[in-house]
């Protein structure tokens, strides 16, 4: 009776069966093949056959599976109708009826060979317009990738593509203790002596990091309070040399001015760091990059006599308050200078162009890199802190909290370090392209470090949509955000 019921509701389709075992498994969606004295033999969705003996089953329950409708409809389909087939193929992969849904993809592309959902559903991709397999497609990715990691200026060790410092702490297998990338042999001393590192750049005790920690310097080997000292340390061939293992400062100010600013340097320099996803290392070393700082103007002019170059760096010099210098100084590869008259405000601005200018040199040369564009960064920079760009009060209503932006695509152009609102403008945009797509945007900056790009790759790597910039939607839509922007704009330091 059952059978016969079967069989008047479904008609031409074979019985299906939900399949309960008396272990308590349960098999759903079962189409019948064939049932012997002892044993039923199951199809499932997926073409798999399953034999189950009669006296292992506790019930079965009949019903119509996904595979028979499948089938039903596969045998009304028209001949040779692409848009048919692909409909059903679609419907079948959701269903889970893989191995029909396989057949009948492979006869849709064999009839159309361009067909872009039949190719995908079968795991081909569209590179420089062909299709290839998956194979095909993962062994031209992985080509591409090291191309694009070597423009990066990346290095392969051991069969891992690395970023240069990040290959030369591998190569010399150095580990990482309290913030600081030292030997095994090293860390082994730290650990075993409790040492810990200081802003002086050297292990102490926990006892002498107390005293360090209260503003104490020994002196002559006694503790005294480091104002003490200041006046010792007030010459600039007797600075003050402070680090935080990627950012060393060497400067005549103050102590207590000079932990200050050596605090907002890394606190700008770890926000660019992690936009170029690495601490460039310098002439194939890994050092801090090095960060003078003056006190007061004549101490600037002084070294801009000392470091200045006969082009922009001079220029940086003459008619701003900070500037980079490519001279270096020892086994230092690029110098970050400016100077301090005890305004906190200007002192981040400053630094943060003068660091960000250091950093892209500590790739290459800076006069590889496109100027306004270099600019542009640097002005980024001067608004960094805690890891992405975030003005402060005092920057925001100076530059940016009133007022009309230009356009996105006439930002960059417009970058010089003759004027200040010019450099905030492009830091704000370079802010906004960092959100439309942060790995593109970090993946430029790598490849800018390396001399190469502008800004035009620049926006089309963030903005572009199937390869191609609408030049117009972009300014609208960059528009739109800066106005929601003033709206919510929540300084960090109110």
């Amino acid at each position: 009776m059952r059978a016969l019921l079967l069989l008047l509701v479904l008609g031409s389709l074979l019985p299906a069966d939900d399949v309960t075992l008396k272990n308590g498994q349960v098999h759903k969606n079962l189409t019948l093949v064939k049932e012997m004295p002892k044993q039923f033999q199951y199809e499932t969705l997926d073409g798999r056959v399953l034999t189950f003996m009669k006296d292992a089953v506790q019930d079965r329950i009949v019903a119509a599976t996904p595979l028979d409708e499948f089938r039903k409809r596969r045998g009304a389909l028209p001949a040779g109708n692409v848009a048919a087939m692909v409909e059903l193929a679609a419907w079948g992969q959701e269903q889970g009826v893989s191995k029909e849904t396989k057949k009948l993809w492979d006869a849709a592309l064999k009839a159309d060979p361009e067909n872009a959902a039949a190719r995908a559903a079968l795991g081909f991709h569209r590179l420089d317009g062909k299709w290839l397999s998956e194979a095909e497609f993962a062994k031209a990715r992985d080509a591409s990738l090291e191309a694009g990691w070597k423009l990066r200026g990346w290095r392969k060790v051991k069969d891992k593509w690395l970023r240069p410092v990040e290959a030369f702490r591998a190569e010399k297998g150095l580990v990482e203790v309290q913030g600081q990338w030292v030997t095994v042999a090293q860390q082994k001393k730290i650990e075993t002596e409790k040492l810990n590192w200081c802003a002086y750049g050297t292990w102490v005790s926990a006892d002498d990091k107390q005293q360090l920690d209260a503003g104490l310097l020994k002196e002559k080997g006694k503790w005294v309070p480091a104002a003490n000292l200041d006046a010792a340390h007030a010459d600039q061939k007797n600075p003050w040399t402070l680090t935080t293992g990627t950012v060393a400062l060497n400067t005549n100010v103050r102590h207590e001015r000079a932990l200050k600013i050596l605090s907002v340097a890394d606190d700008i320099y770890s926000g660019l760091v992690k936009v170029g996803g690495v601490h460039p290392d310098s002439n194939g070393k890994w050092m801090p990059l090095l960060l003078l700082v003056g006190r007061g103007i004549k101490s600037y002019q002084g070294m801009g006599a000392a470091f200045g170059a006969s082009d922009r760096e001079a220029n940086h010099s003459s008619g701003y308050g900070a500037f980079m210098s490519s001279k270096g100084l020892g086994d230092f590869g690029g110098l970050a200078l400016t100077y301090d008259n005890d305004d906190d405000d200007w002192m981040r601005v400053w630094v943060g162009h003068a660091l960000g200018h250091a950093y892209l040199d500590r790739f290459k040369p800076e006069d590889t890199h496109e100027e306004r564009l270099t600019e542009a960064f640097a002005g980024y920079a001067a608004a960094l802190h805690g890891g992405s760009w975030q003005p402060t009060w005092w920057y925001w209503c100076r530059w940016l909290k009133d007022g009309p932006i230009p356009d996105a695509s006439r930002i960059i152009e417009a970058a010089s370090y003759r004027d200040d609102k010019s450099l905030a403008w492009a830091g704000t945009l370079l802010h906004w392209l960092s959100k439309k797509n942060e790995t593109a945007f970090g993946e430029f900056w790598e490849t800018f470090g390396m001399g190469r790009g502008n800004a035009a790759d620049l926006l089309k790597a963030c903005c572009s949509v199937d390869g191609k910039l609408d030049a117009k939607a972009m300014d609208e839509e960059f528009q739109a955000w800066v106005t929601k922007m003033r709206g919510t704009f929540r300084p960090w330091d109110k």
